[in-house]
Protein backbone atom coordinates (compact mmCIF):
# COMPACT_ATOMS: atom_id res chain seq x y z
CA UNK A 1 0.00 0.00 0.00
CA UNK A 2 3.05 2.44 0.84
CA UNK A 3 4.63 1.48 -2.33
CA UNK A 4 1.55 2.40 -4.51
CA UNK A 5 0.98 5.59 -2.83
CA UNK A 6 4.61 6.65 -2.89
CA UNK A 7 4.54 5.27 -7.04
CA UNK A 8 1.31 7.64 -7.39
CA UNK A 9 3.09 10.60 -5.35
CA UNK A 10 5.78 10.39 -7.98
CA UNK A 11 3.47 9.93 -11.06
CA UNK A 12 1.52 13.38 -9.69
CA UNK A 13 5.51 14.93 -9.27
CA UNK A 14 6.16 13.87 -12.60
CA UNK A 15 2.84 15.77 -13.76
CA UNK A 16 2.98 18.91 -12.20
CA UNK A 17 6.91 19.23 -13.67
CA UNK A 18 5.83 19.21 -17.46
CA UNK A 19 4.27 22.89 -17.59
CA UNK A 20 7.64 23.86 -16.33
CA UNK A 21 9.58 21.65 -18.66
CA UNK A 22 7.62 22.83 -21.96
CA UNK A 23 8.19 26.46 -20.60
CA UNK A 24 11.85 25.91 -20.66
CA UNK A 25 11.74 23.82 -23.77
CA UNK A 26 10.88 27.33 -25.29
CA UNK A 27 12.93 29.29 -23.60
CA UNK A 28 15.90 27.34 -24.95
CA UNK A 29 14.05 27.02 -28.71
CA UNK A 30 14.55 30.72 -28.45
CA UNK A 31 18.11 30.57 -27.73
CA UNK A 32 18.71 28.11 -30.32
CA UNK A 33 16.78 30.88 -32.58
CA UNK A 34 19.32 33.38 -31.55
CA UNK A 35 22.33 30.96 -32.02
CA UNK A 36 20.95 30.36 -35.52
CA UNK A 37 20.13 33.79 -36.55
CA UNK A 38 23.72 34.53 -35.36
CA UNK A 39 25.47 32.06 -37.23
CA UNK A 40 23.59 33.16 -40.64
CA UNK A 41 23.66 36.99 -40.22
CA UNK A 42 26.82 37.48 -38.09
CA UNK A 43 25.14 39.52 -34.87
CA UNK A 44 22.58 39.09 -32.31
CA UNK A 45 19.46 40.44 -33.87
CA UNK A 46 16.77 41.98 -31.60
CA UNK A 47 15.71 41.62 -28.95
CA UNK A 48 19.77 42.34 -28.07
CA UNK A 49 21.00 45.55 -28.77
CA UNK A 50 21.02 47.10 -32.41
CA UNK A 51 24.14 48.09 -32.43
CA UNK A 52 26.36 45.01 -33.28
CA UNK A 53 30.14 46.68 -32.53
CA UNK A 54 28.39 48.09 -29.08
CA UNK A 55 29.19 44.56 -27.35
CA UNK A 56 30.65 44.53 -23.50
CA UNK A 57 30.73 48.30 -23.80
CA UNK A 58 28.79 48.94 -20.83
CA UNK A 59 31.26 47.42 -18.97
CA UNK A 60 35.01 49.18 -20.82
CA UNK A 61 33.41 52.67 -20.92
CA UNK A 62 33.30 53.14 -17.57
CA UNK A 63 36.10 50.53 -16.97
CA UNK A 64 37.96 53.97 -19.36
CA UNK A 65 37.13 56.28 -16.71
CA UNK A 66 37.97 54.40 -13.68
CA UNK A 67 41.74 55.01 -14.46
CA UNK A 68 41.35 58.52 -14.59
CA UNK A 69 39.55 61.61 -12.89
CA UNK A 70 36.53 63.46 -14.39
CA UNK A 71 33.94 60.53 -14.11
CA UNK A 72 31.25 62.78 -12.77
CA UNK A 73 32.61 66.17 -14.19
CA UNK A 74 33.74 65.76 -17.75
CA UNK A 75 31.80 62.21 -18.49
CA UNK A 76 28.79 62.66 -16.12
CA UNK A 77 28.55 59.14 -15.00
CA UNK A 78 25.39 58.05 -12.66
CA UNK A 79 27.32 55.36 -10.94
CA UNK A 80 28.18 55.39 -7.48
CA UNK A 81 31.74 55.02 -7.10
CA UNK A 82 31.90 51.59 -5.96
CA UNK A 83 31.57 50.16 -10.05
CA UNK A 84 34.58 52.27 -10.74
CA UNK A 85 36.64 51.06 -7.94
CA UNK A 86 35.50 47.47 -8.63
CA UNK A 87 36.20 48.02 -12.19
CA UNK A 88 39.81 49.69 -11.42
CA UNK A 89 40.63 46.54 -9.63
CA UNK A 90 38.99 44.08 -12.49
CA UNK A 91 40.43 45.49 -15.41
CA UNK A 92 44.16 46.10 -16.68
CA UNK A 93 45.66 49.72 -16.22
CA UNK A 94 47.79 49.28 -19.82
CA UNK A 95 44.81 48.69 -21.65
CA UNK A 96 43.44 51.87 -21.13
CA UNK A 97 45.55 54.42 -22.82
CA UNK A 98 44.14 55.26 -26.14
CA UNK A 99 40.09 54.92 -25.25
CA UNK A 100 37.68 51.95 -24.48
CA UNK A 101 37.40 50.16 -27.67
CA UNK A 102 41.17 49.13 -27.95
CA UNK A 103 40.66 48.33 -24.29
CA UNK A 104 38.12 45.70 -25.14
CA UNK A 105 40.52 43.58 -27.59
CA UNK A 106 43.45 44.36 -25.06
CA UNK A 107 41.62 43.63 -21.34
CA UNK A 108 42.12 39.85 -21.33
CA UNK A 109 41.72 40.19 -17.31
CA UNK A 110 37.96 41.90 -17.59
CA UNK A 111 36.99 39.04 -20.41
CA UNK A 112 37.57 36.78 -17.22
CA UNK A 113 36.02 38.57 -14.70
CA UNK A 114 33.26 39.09 -17.16
CA UNK A 115 32.85 35.23 -17.78
CA UNK A 116 33.30 34.46 -14.17
CA UNK A 117 30.76 36.92 -12.83
CA UNK A 118 28.12 35.80 -15.74
CA UNK A 119 28.71 31.63 -14.29
CA UNK A 120 28.12 32.92 -10.76
CA UNK A 121 25.22 34.28 -11.46
CA UNK A 122 24.14 30.94 -13.17
CA UNK A 123 25.56 28.82 -10.70
CA UNK A 124 24.26 30.84 -7.25
CA UNK A 125 20.35 31.54 -8.57
CA UNK A 126 20.76 27.43 -9.07
CA UNK A 127 21.76 26.57 -6.15
CA UNK A 128 19.40 28.80 -4.64
CA UNK A 129 16.27 27.44 -6.36
CA UNK A 130 17.70 24.00 -5.75
CA UNK A 131 17.36 24.55 -1.96
CA UNK A 132 14.39 26.30 -2.20
CA UNK A 133 12.32 23.63 -4.52
CA UNK A 134 14.52 20.65 -5.81
CA UNK A 135 11.95 19.96 -8.08
CA UNK A 136 12.00 22.74 -10.25
CA UNK A 137 15.32 24.15 -9.64
CA UNK A 138 16.79 22.52 -13.22
CA UNK A 139 14.09 23.88 -15.60
CA UNK A 140 14.54 27.85 -13.61
CA UNK A 141 18.14 27.02 -13.89
CA UNK A 142 17.89 26.95 -17.36
CA UNK A 143 15.73 29.47 -18.11
CA UNK A 144 17.31 32.15 -15.71
CA UNK A 145 20.69 31.64 -16.71
CA UNK A 146 20.48 30.72 -20.15
CA UNK A 147 17.15 33.25 -20.66
CA UNK A 148 17.49 36.60 -22.67
CA UNK A 149 17.74 39.00 -19.41
CA UNK A 150 20.55 37.85 -18.07
CA UNK A 151 21.91 37.12 -22.02
CA UNK A 152 21.68 40.36 -22.73
CA UNK A 153 23.41 41.67 -19.27
CA UNK A 154 26.27 40.13 -20.23
CA UNK A 155 26.64 40.56 -24.04
CA UNK A 156 26.53 44.28 -22.92
CA UNK A 157 29.15 43.71 -20.30
CA UNK A 158 26.71 45.52 -18.06
CA UNK A 159 28.14 45.90 -14.49
CA UNK A 160 24.80 44.02 -13.00
CA UNK A 161 26.71 40.75 -13.67
CA UNK A 162 28.48 42.28 -10.38
CA UNK A 163 25.65 43.07 -8.42
CA UNK A 164 23.37 39.66 -9.60
CA UNK A 165 25.65 37.52 -7.11
CA UNK A 166 25.83 39.90 -4.72
CA UNK A 167 21.78 40.54 -4.75
CA UNK A 168 21.60 36.30 -4.90
CA UNK A 169 23.59 36.04 -1.18
CA UNK A 170 21.51 39.26 -0.37
CA UNK A 171 18.19 38.22 -0.67
CA UNK A 172 17.70 34.67 -1.56
CA UNK A 173 17.57 31.43 0.57
CA UNK A 174 21.27 30.57 0.68
CA UNK A 175 22.35 30.34 4.58
CA UNK A 176 25.77 32.81 4.93
CA UNK A 177 26.60 34.82 7.65
CA UNK A 178 24.27 37.64 9.14
CA UNK A 179 27.22 40.64 8.61
CA UNK A 180 27.71 38.99 5.59
CA UNK A 181 24.36 39.28 4.03
CA UNK A 182 24.42 43.00 5.43
CA UNK A 183 27.52 43.64 3.50
CA UNK A 184 26.20 42.06 0.43
CA UNK A 185 23.18 44.68 0.82
CA UNK A 186 25.59 47.40 1.07
CA UNK A 187 27.31 46.37 -2.06
CA UNK A 188 24.38 45.91 -4.28
CA UNK A 189 23.00 48.99 -3.53
CA UNK A 190 26.44 50.71 -3.98
CA UNK A 191 26.57 49.00 -7.05
CA UNK A 192 22.57 49.92 -8.30
CA UNK A 193 21.09 52.15 -5.84
CA UNK A 194 17.64 51.40 -7.12
CA UNK A 195 18.47 48.16 -5.16
CA UNK A 196 17.49 49.93 -1.34
CA UNK A 197 13.90 49.53 -2.99
CA UNK A 198 14.12 45.68 -2.13
CA UNK A 199 15.40 46.20 1.04
CA UNK A 200 12.56 47.67 2.41
CA UNK A 201 11.28 44.62 2.90
CA UNK A 202 12.72 44.37 6.21
CA UNK A 203 10.73 47.08 7.50
CA UNK A 204 7.65 45.69 6.83
CA UNK A 205 8.65 42.59 8.45
CA UNK A 206 9.41 44.71 11.35
CA UNK A 207 13.09 43.77 10.91
CA UNK A 208 14.08 46.90 12.48
CA UNK A 209 17.95 45.64 13.35
CA UNK A 210 18.85 44.02 10.23
CA UNK A 211 17.30 47.10 7.95
CA UNK A 212 19.66 49.58 10.63
CA UNK A 213 22.86 47.14 10.20
CA UNK A 214 21.96 47.40 6.61
CA UNK A 215 21.95 50.79 6.05
CA UNK A 216 24.91 51.47 8.10
CA UNK A 217 26.83 48.99 5.92
CA UNK A 218 25.86 50.85 2.80
CA UNK A 219 26.90 53.74 3.97
CA UNK A 220 30.41 52.69 5.24
CA UNK A 221 31.09 50.85 1.76
CA UNK A 222 29.75 53.93 0.12
CA UNK A 223 32.37 55.97 1.83
CA UNK A 224 35.43 53.40 1.55
CA UNK A 225 34.20 53.68 -2.47
CA UNK A 226 34.47 57.34 -2.37
CA UNK A 227 37.79 57.67 -0.76
CA UNK A 228 39.13 54.82 -3.02
CA UNK A 229 37.81 56.91 -6.38
CA UNK A 230 38.48 60.38 -4.70
CA UNK A 231 34.81 61.63 -6.43
CA UNK A 232 31.12 60.74 -7.15
CA UNK A 233 29.63 62.83 -4.01
CA UNK A 234 25.80 62.77 -3.69
CA UNK A 235 25.35 66.22 -5.22
CA UNK A 236 27.67 64.98 -8.11
CA UNK A 237 25.41 62.25 -8.90
CA UNK A 238 22.07 63.45 -8.22
CA UNK A 239 23.11 66.71 -10.72
CA UNK A 240 24.31 64.00 -13.19
CA UNK A 241 21.35 61.60 -12.66
CA UNK A 242 18.55 65.09 -12.90
CA UNK A 243 20.77 65.34 -16.33
CA UNK A 244 21.06 62.39 -17.87
CA UNK A 245 16.95 61.93 -16.98
CA UNK A 246 16.52 64.66 -19.17
CA UNK A 247 19.13 63.05 -21.86
CA UNK A 248 16.88 60.20 -21.93
CA UNK A 249 13.32 61.95 -22.25
CA UNK A 250 15.11 63.07 -25.91
CA UNK A 251 15.91 59.91 -26.48
CA UNK A 252 12.38 57.81 -25.99
CA UNK A 253 13.06 55.23 -28.94
CA UNK A 254 16.19 54.20 -27.07
CA UNK A 255 14.87 53.80 -23.68
CA UNK A 256 11.26 51.82 -24.95
CA UNK A 257 13.86 49.81 -26.72
CA UNK A 258 14.11 47.44 -23.70
CA UNK A 259 12.32 48.95 -21.15
CA UNK A 260 10.63 47.60 -17.90
CA UNK A 261 7.91 49.86 -17.76
CA UNK A 262 5.47 51.67 -20.68
CA UNK A 263 6.25 55.33 -18.78
CA UNK A 264 8.99 55.69 -21.79
CA UNK A 265 6.16 55.43 -24.38
CA UNK A 266 4.64 58.16 -23.03
CA UNK A 267 7.00 60.75 -24.20
CA UNK A 268 8.18 59.30 -27.50
CA UNK A 269 5.73 61.13 -29.52
CA UNK A 270 7.01 64.51 -28.13
CA UNK A 271 10.20 63.52 -28.35
CA UNK A 272 11.00 64.01 -31.83
CA UNK A 273 10.81 60.23 -32.76
CA UNK A 274 8.46 59.85 -35.88
CA UNK A 275 6.36 56.88 -34.15
CA UNK A 276 2.92 57.75 -35.95
CA UNK A 277 4.77 56.88 -39.23
CA UNK A 278 5.11 53.20 -38.08
CA UNK A 279 2.36 52.55 -35.92
CA UNK A 280 -1.11 54.27 -36.58
CA UNK A 281 -2.78 57.61 -34.33
CA UNK A 282 -5.41 55.78 -32.64
CA UNK A 283 -3.31 53.01 -31.52
CA UNK A 284 -0.76 55.33 -30.01
CA UNK A 285 -3.89 57.74 -28.82
CA UNK A 286 -5.47 54.28 -26.92
CA UNK A 287 -1.65 53.71 -25.43
CA UNK A 288 -1.29 57.26 -24.29
CA UNK A 289 -4.94 56.95 -22.63
CA UNK A 290 -4.40 53.58 -21.06
CA UNK A 291 -0.46 53.51 -19.83
CA UNK A 292 -1.33 55.97 -16.94
CA UNK A 293 -4.51 54.09 -15.98
CA UNK A 294 -2.18 50.71 -15.43
CA UNK A 295 0.98 52.44 -13.82
CA UNK A 296 -1.34 54.28 -11.29
CA UNK A 297 -3.77 51.15 -10.76
CA UNK A 298 -0.47 49.15 -9.99
CA UNK A 299 0.55 51.85 -7.82
CA UNK A 300 -2.87 51.18 -6.18
CA UNK A 301 -3.05 47.62 -6.09
CA UNK A 302 0.28 47.41 -4.83
CA UNK A 303 -0.18 49.42 -2.32
CA UNK A 304 -3.26 47.44 -0.88
CA UNK A 305 -1.00 44.18 -0.54
CA UNK A 306 2.06 46.25 0.80
CA UNK A 307 -0.09 47.79 3.48
CA UNK A 308 -1.67 44.36 4.35
CA UNK A 309 1.67 42.55 4.83
CA UNK A 310 2.09 45.33 7.69
CA UNK A 311 -1.15 44.35 9.49
CA UNK A 312 0.24 40.33 8.68
CA UNK A 313 4.09 40.38 8.75
CA UNK A 314 4.23 36.54 8.78
CA UNK A 315 1.56 35.76 5.63
CA UNK A 316 3.79 35.79 2.90
CA UNK A 317 7.92 35.45 2.84
CA UNK A 318 9.87 38.33 2.89
CA UNK A 319 11.45 37.72 -1.11
CA UNK A 320 7.10 38.15 -1.99
CA UNK A 321 7.49 41.78 -0.62
CA UNK A 322 10.64 42.34 -2.13
CA UNK A 323 9.42 41.22 -5.60
CA UNK A 324 6.78 43.90 -5.07
CA UNK A 325 8.58 46.75 -4.22
CA UNK A 326 11.05 46.07 -6.74
CA UNK A 327 8.58 45.12 -9.56
CA UNK A 328 6.84 48.52 -8.60
CA UNK A 329 9.91 50.78 -9.14
CA UNK A 330 10.15 48.70 -12.34
CA UNK A 331 6.81 49.94 -13.43
CA UNK A 332 6.95 53.19 -12.41
CA UNK A 333 10.57 54.29 -13.32
CA UNK A 334 12.00 52.03 -16.23
CA UNK A 335 16.33 51.61 -15.00
CA UNK A 336 16.57 49.69 -18.12
CA UNK A 337 15.52 45.63 -19.13
CA UNK A 338 18.60 44.21 -17.39
CA UNK A 339 16.56 45.39 -14.52
CA UNK A 340 14.44 42.21 -14.98
CA UNK A 341 16.94 39.98 -13.95
CA UNK A 342 16.44 41.04 -9.99
CA UNK A 343 12.26 40.49 -10.01
CA UNK A 344 12.71 37.20 -12.14
CA UNK A 345 14.84 35.70 -9.51
CA UNK A 346 12.83 36.32 -6.79
CA UNK A 347 9.78 34.95 -8.45
CA UNK A 348 11.54 31.80 -9.63
CA UNK A 349 11.84 31.33 -5.48
CA UNK A 350 7.54 30.93 -5.25
CA UNK A 351 5.95 27.41 -5.63
CA UNK A 352 3.46 26.75 -8.09
CA UNK A 353 0.94 25.62 -6.07
CA UNK A 354 -1.31 28.56 -6.11
CA UNK A 355 -2.95 30.50 -9.23
CA UNK A 356 -0.94 34.21 -8.15
CA UNK A 357 2.27 32.62 -8.25
CA UNK A 358 1.81 30.50 -11.37
CA UNK A 359 0.81 33.80 -13.45
CA UNK A 360 3.70 35.39 -12.01
CA UNK A 361 6.14 31.93 -12.98
CA UNK A 362 4.72 31.66 -16.04
CA UNK A 363 4.90 35.52 -17.20
CA UNK A 364 9.08 35.07 -16.22
CA UNK A 365 9.26 32.38 -18.46
CA UNK A 366 8.07 34.55 -20.99
CA UNK A 367 10.01 37.56 -20.46
CA UNK A 368 13.13 34.67 -20.54
CA UNK A 369 12.53 34.12 -24.32
CA UNK A 370 15.07 35.65 -26.67
CA UNK A 371 13.04 36.42 -29.47
CA UNK A 372 11.08 39.38 -30.94
CA UNK A 373 9.01 40.30 -33.80
CA UNK A 374 9.72 43.24 -35.87
CA UNK A 375 6.08 45.26 -36.27
CA UNK A 376 7.48 48.19 -38.24
CA UNK A 377 11.65 48.18 -39.29
CA UNK A 378 12.67 51.77 -38.06
CA UNK A 379 16.51 51.22 -39.58
CA UNK A 380 18.94 49.61 -40.90
CA UNK A 381 22.78 50.30 -41.14
CA UNK A 382 25.92 48.16 -42.14
CA UNK A 383 28.71 47.96 -39.51
CA UNK A 384 31.82 45.13 -38.23
CA UNK A 385 29.88 43.39 -35.84
CA UNK A 386 32.45 42.64 -32.87
CA UNK A 387 31.50 39.12 -31.97
CA UNK A 388 31.84 37.76 -35.49
CA UNK A 389 34.77 39.98 -36.54
CA UNK A 390 32.64 41.15 -40.13
CA UNK A 391 30.52 43.73 -41.50
CA UNK A 392 27.12 43.12 -41.23
CA UNK A 393 23.46 45.21 -42.10
CA UNK A 394 21.51 44.81 -39.12
CA UNK A 395 17.88 45.78 -39.00
CA UNK A 396 15.57 47.26 -36.29
CA UNK A 397 12.26 48.17 -35.61
CA UNK A 398 9.19 48.60 -33.41
CA UNK A 399 8.87 45.16 -31.75
CA UNK A 400 6.34 43.44 -30.00
CA UNK A 401 8.50 42.64 -27.24
CA UNK A 402 8.50 46.33 -26.41
CA UNK A 403 4.57 46.39 -26.14
CA UNK A 404 4.68 42.72 -24.04
CA UNK A 405 7.59 43.19 -21.38
CA UNK A 406 6.22 46.17 -19.21
CA UNK A 407 3.07 44.31 -19.68
CA UNK A 408 3.96 41.18 -18.06
CA UNK A 409 5.85 43.34 -15.12
CA UNK A 410 2.40 44.39 -14.66
CA UNK A 411 0.76 40.94 -14.72
CA UNK A 412 3.31 39.29 -12.32
CA UNK A 413 3.24 42.37 -9.75
CA UNK A 414 -1.09 42.04 -9.90
CA UNK A 415 -0.92 38.31 -9.75
CA UNK A 416 1.50 38.22 -6.75
CA UNK A 417 -0.26 40.84 -4.76
CA UNK A 418 -3.57 39.57 -5.00
CA UNK A 419 -2.11 36.65 -3.91
CA UNK A 420 -0.75 38.48 -1.09
CA UNK A 421 -3.76 40.28 -0.14
CA UNK A 422 -5.49 36.63 -0.09
CA UNK A 423 -2.92 35.31 2.37
CA UNK A 424 -2.90 38.16 4.27
CA UNK A 425 -7.07 37.25 4.48
CA UNK A 426 -6.35 33.95 5.77
CA UNK A 427 -3.83 34.86 7.91
CA UNK A 428 -6.70 37.29 9.89
CA UNK A 429 -8.81 34.46 10.55
CA UNK A 430 -5.17 33.08 12.82
CA UNK A 431 -3.89 35.74 14.24
CA UNK A 432 -5.18 39.64 15.36
CA UNK A 433 -3.44 42.86 13.10
CA UNK A 434 -0.27 43.72 14.15
CA UNK A 435 -0.60 47.52 14.15
CA UNK A 436 2.63 48.19 16.31
CA UNK A 437 6.69 48.13 15.41
CA UNK A 438 7.25 44.98 17.08
CA UNK A 439 7.20 41.60 14.56
CA UNK A 440 4.92 39.21 17.28
CA UNK A 441 1.81 37.94 16.34
CA UNK A 442 -1.02 37.59 18.90
CA UNK A 443 -3.12 34.38 17.83
CA UNK A 444 -7.10 35.45 17.32
CA UNK A 445 -9.89 34.24 19.17
CA UNK A 446 -10.33 30.45 19.40
CA UNK A 447 -7.17 29.70 17.11
CA UNK A 448 -4.73 27.61 18.97
CA UNK A 449 -1.35 28.23 17.05
CA UNK A 450 0.66 25.36 15.97
CA UNK A 451 4.46 25.38 14.55
CA UNK A 452 4.48 26.86 11.54
CA UNK A 453 7.86 27.27 8.95
CA UNK A 454 9.45 30.21 9.25
CA UNK A 455 8.40 32.44 6.05
CA UNK A 456 11.28 35.27 7.05
CA UNK A 457 13.58 34.35 4.02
Amino acid sequence: MEHETFKNQKFLNLIRAVPEFLLCIAVLTSLGWIAYRFYNDGYLPQPFLFIPNDTLMDWFNPGFWSKRSGIYDVWKSVYPPLSFALLDIFTLDKCYASGSPPARDCDWYAHIIIMLSYVSCVVLAWMAFHKNDPKTSLFRGLAFGLGFPLLFTLERGNLLLLALPIFILAHGPLTIPAFMRHICIGATVNIKPYLIVPVLAAGLKRQWRFAEIAAISTVIIYLLSLAYVGEGTPAQIAKNTSDFLQFAASEAFGQMYYATSYSPFLGIDASGFPIRQFIGSRTLDAIAYWIPIAITSSIIVSSLALASCWLQPNAVPKFRIATILILVYLIYQSPGGYAFIFPTFLVFLEKWDRPGPIIAIISCYILMLSFDYILAPVGSFYEISWLSGYGVRNSFGVSVGQFLRPGLAIIILWALCFDTITQVIRAHKRYMPNLGLAAQTTPALGYIPQTEKNSNI
